[in-house]
């Protein structure tokens, strides 16, 4: 269990100092789509030689590749909305709009096992979400309301993807389950924005040391370790251990 929390509290870190790192490349002019392909092709790159050295490489059924395509699709999304959210109001908002999804994944896992939630877990809802009320209070640059709705569009997409990470974690070994996210996550991408013409990789070159960070810190070192302290803790211990991250985007920012 501690070593669950303490990869989750790593992945809080990777994820917090993330929107910092995407607005320093939205400042260079580097855009939404070349930031979000280099987040997941870095992380790809990195996760799958570490599962290659480890040995972890084996075929998979198809229903557990459907639900990595799924998690694939809903994290791309959720990453999509944030960034765009980072662009439109300021990073230490969008972290806290985000961060709207532990009550959202206590709530629909309570419902699913129908089970009360335990009065520990209730507490930790109730505290961290009346942190994130009064730093909303404090934080500025609440921008533009589609910024906004953005930022709460990214608690819900990152609620499914929450929870099929859990469901994952029982099948699939958490570093090989996060190489395939990040593969899918990478080719939904270039699909996307190859059909709308905005796929633009050479702008990386604009801000190479900042989307090398989005890769290696919010990609590959954020998503392995949530992923494993999923495995571990569960999902919903996990979301709310996680809420560490609002303070260190508010603090940085």
């Amino acid at each position: 269990m501690l070593r669950g929390y303490l990869l989750v509290l790593t992945s809080a870190v990777g994820f917090g100092i993330n929107p910092l790192l995407a607005t320093a490349a939205y400042r260079a002019g580097v855009d939404v789509p070349t930031v979000l392909f280099y987040r997941f092709a870095v992380a790809a790159l990195v996760l799958w030689g570490l599962c290659v050295g480890r040995g972890l490489v084996r075929p998979l059924p198809r229903r557990a590749l459907a639900g990595l395509g799924v998690a694939g699709f809903a994290y791309v999304l959720q990453a999509a909305t944030y960034f765009y959210a980072v662009q439109q109001i300021s990073a230490g908002l969008a972290a806290l709009l985000l961060y709207l999804y532990p009550c959202l994944v206590a709530l629909v896992t309570a419902l699913a096992a129908r089970v009360v939630p335990s009065r520990g877990v209730v507490l930790s809802l109730v505290l961290s979400f009346a942190g994130i009320g009064l730093a909303l209070g404090r934080v500025t640059g609440a921008g533009s309301l589609s910024g906004v709705l953005a930022g709460v569009a990214t608690a819900l997409c990152y609620t499914a993807y929450v929870l099929l990470t859990d469901h994952l974690g029982a099948t699939v070994p958490p570093l090989l389950a996060s190489a395939w996210v990040c593969t899918l996550a990478t080719g939904f991408i270039v699909v996307a924005t190859a059909a709308t013409g905005t796929f633009a990789p050479a702008l990386a070159m604009r801000s190479p040391w900042a989307v090398a960070g989005v890769g290696l810190v919010g990609g590959a070192l954020a998503i392995a370790t949530f992923f494993a302290g999923v495995a571990a803790v569960g999902a919903t211990q996990a979301s709310i251990v996680s809420t560490v991250e609002p303070i260190i985007s508010v603090v940085l920012s």
